[in-house]
């Protein structure tokens, strides 16, 4: 922490801005991180940036994203990385090194330990993208008992008091966007004129005083270094030291085009060791920031130990507005008529359940069906619907122009683009390239209903990679676009709004089967993946006294899965030793079933036992349409699972 504060007051006595670069640790090896972070230094720059790779840097640009990935396939990781420091730091690395990542890959090393063995090492701060202030009081309290600093994120669309609560949570710098959008990307977020910038900046000091701040994103040359120079006491560079990365062959010619780089962007020849100055210390109040967020959240956050809003601090203001627009329309009739308007035309009929019965005799209890089997418009699954059009009725309230979503069905996509239609908003849907090779013609149908399907070619192109498209461009345009979850995931308040959405469902279902099997059934059987009906069925059935809900596991999936951080929520999820979220390995697995984690509020059912999981694999593939399990494949778990049970009891399968 001292040295950050030290970096930032050199710079100040020097008349110029703090050099703040940022590289991807293990990139392009990890041995030759150590020889870029030794020729950074020798071109002059005052603070290191140093990432931790991830699967799924949602905030990055597809240059860092790549960079992530060659990373990770050299075997680097938390530990390897706090190796690269303290080897570093042997070679005669002295300026200030901030680790910068995503909180997963640290939660699973252990908060306690990752900071402890940081400040053995020699690191000087922590900037972690998806950990802001409301979900990190524990670790700023860790990091300031060992001296480390906590670096939040500040962007122009934030407003004033969440401004004000990160100044004080910042005790040695702020690091500042100087745009909308993720890094690498220039001209594809929004950006900011100078005086608007100005202006904006003008707000900062207000609030942060004589704090330091750097000014980061879309900087690349001296001129652009100088002209933000102008504006803020530090200024960040990460991309281009990729592209120069990229561009270099043998290791010594690397540390070689670091180092004139860095020289370049700096404007210095000779480089000095800094000037011991008086340091100003911060003070910090952890409950004090608690304190004033507490009143931003209406809604209780989590499932149990589940939920939370792990995403970057940028978007919590717009989390916010969604949250208190969703509690108001709850409480509004007028917003329900019209909920109900739109709804009709959209749903093909009523719910329906027929009997499942096995002709051979040998079934024990009675197997009911509920399943979906229409087509076009109608073939989006019911509750989907649902929660799309809430949805997309709350966005209108909040003056939105632009419904961004990833799909993977031709039902959804053609459903949430006639409701964009009839409402006169922008719709451009996401969909992972594999999951778009299933529905040929589907781009054009889109464009003739006038919305934009986007072919997601990123990762292994299946949905979470769609899921990490829309997030990024939302976070480039939170002004004019709203992101639309499909499923219940995400941040708070996305898993409580859809799953409130979609509770009709299951008080139908409820309704239906007391009028088919004339009262509760024994059993309810639902597949346990991201999409398939649980959500949105369980609450109806969950507290009716002697029911037992089944949540269908495919090939065990769930048994592989432990708690971690993943798009914006904590969660159960498939990720190996290093927190990193591995892909689905069946090539024949698609769709939302691809998915590599359970929604937060599924994740509690089966942690607490509301639920059981039964895992079986009669060899049946996914459902075609990527909606979930296949309805043969459930329907066969059914009856067996009937065939455990009494004669006469009845059995509900959601297909």
């Amino acid at each position: 922490m001292a040295s950050l504060l030290r970096a930032f007051s050199s710079c100040q006595s020097e008349g110029r801005a703090a050099a703040v670069v940022f590289t991807v640790a293990g990139y392009p090896t990890q041995d030759a991180t150590i020889e870029i972070l030794l020729a950074m230094q020798q071109g002059g720059i005052d603070i290191v940036e140093l990432g931790i790779p991830c699967t799924d840097p949602i905030g990055d640009g597809p240059i860092i994203q790549d960079a992530h990935t060659v990373s990770i396939q050299t075997g680097t990781n938390f530990q390897t990385v706090l190796d690269i420091v303290g080897r570093a730091r042997e070679r005669g690395l002295v300026v200030p090194v901030v680790i910068m990542g995503y909180c997963n890959q640290v939660l699973q090393y252990g908060f306690e330990r990752a900071v402890e063995e940081a400040a053995q090492v020699g690191v000087d701060g922590f900037l972690l993208a998806d950990l802001p202030v409301i979900e990190s009081s524990h670790f700023r309290t860790l990091c300031k008992k060992a001296g480390l600093s906590y670096i939040p994120v500040i962007s122009p669309t934030m407003k004033d008091k969440r401004i004000e609560l990160l100044c004080r949570a910042a005790d040695t710098y702020l690091y500042v966007l100087s745009r909308m959008g993720v890094s690498g990307s220039a001209g594809e977020g929004v950006s900011l004129d100078k005086s608007v910038l100005s202006q904006f900046l003008r707000r900062l000091r207000h609030f942060c005083g004589k704090k330091p701040f750097a000014l980061g994103l879309g900087v690349s040359t001296r001129e652009q270094f100088l002209s933000m120079q102008d504006l803020a006491p530090g200024v960040v560079v990460g991309t281009q030291i990729i592209k120069i990365i990229n561009g270099s062959q043998a290791e010594g010619e690397l540390a070689r085009a670091i180092r004139n780089y860095c020289m370049y962007l700096t404007g210095r020849s000779d480089v000095v060791s800094p000037v011991q100055l008086p340091l100003h210390n911060p003070t910090i109040n952890p409950s004090a920031d608690i304190a004033c967020l507490a009143g931003e959240i209406t809604l209780p956050s989590y499932f149990g130990p589940y939920g939370g809003q792990y995403v970057p601090e940028l978007l919590l203001d717009s989390l916010g507005d969604l949250e208190r627009c969703f509690v108001s329309a709850l409480e509004d009739p007028n917003f329900w008529r019209e909920y109900q308007n739109h709804l009709t035309g959209m749903i093909s009929g009523p719910l329906q359940i027929k009997n499942g019965h096995d002709t051979s005799g040998h079934q024990v209890a009675n197997v009911w069906l509920q399943e979906e089997t229409s087509h076009g418009l109608h073939a989006a699954k019911r509750y989907r619907i649902y929660s799309t059009l809430g949805q997309i009725l709350l966005a209108c309230r909040l003056g939105k122009k632009c419904i961004l979503a990833e799909t993977t069905s031709e039902g959804d996509a053609i459903a949430t683009t006639t409701l964009c239609a009839r409402l006169g908003l922008c719709c451009v849907l996401f969909m992972g390239a594999r999951d778009l090779k299933r529905f040929p013609g589907l781009s054009t149908h889109i464009d003739k209903l006038g919305g934009k399907l986007v072919s997601v070619g990123s990762g292994g192109q299946v949905v979470r990679d769609a899921v990490n498209t829309a997030l990024q461009s939302w976070i480039a345009d939170l002004h004019e676009c709203h992101y639309v979850p499909g499923v219940a995931i995400g941040p708070h308040p996305f898993p409580t709004i859809i799953r409130t959405f979609q509770a009709r469902f299951g008080d139908e279902t409820w309704e239906e089967a007391i009028s088919q099997i004339g009262k509760n059934p024994d059993a309810v059987v639902v597949g346990v993946a991201a999409g398939d009906a649980a959500v949105a069925l369980v609450p109806g059935f969950m507290d009716i006294r002697g029911i037992d809900i089944v949540l269908l596991d495919h090939s065990g999936r769930v048994t592989t899965m432990s708690p971690g951080v993943f798009h914006g929520s904590h969660t159960e999820l498939q990720q190996d030793k290093n927190g990193q979220v591995t892909r689905e390995s069946d090539p024949q697995s698609h769709g939302y079933h691809s998915y590599p984690a359970l929604e937060p509020e599924l994740s509690h059912w089966v942690s607490s036992g509301k639920a059981r999981v039964v895992s079986c694999d009669n060899g049946l593939n996914p459902s075609p349409d990527g909606s979930g399990l296949a309805g043969g494949w459930l329907v066969h778990a059914a009856r067996e699972l009937a065939n455990q049970m009494r004669r006469g009891e009845n059995i509900l399968v959601i297909v």
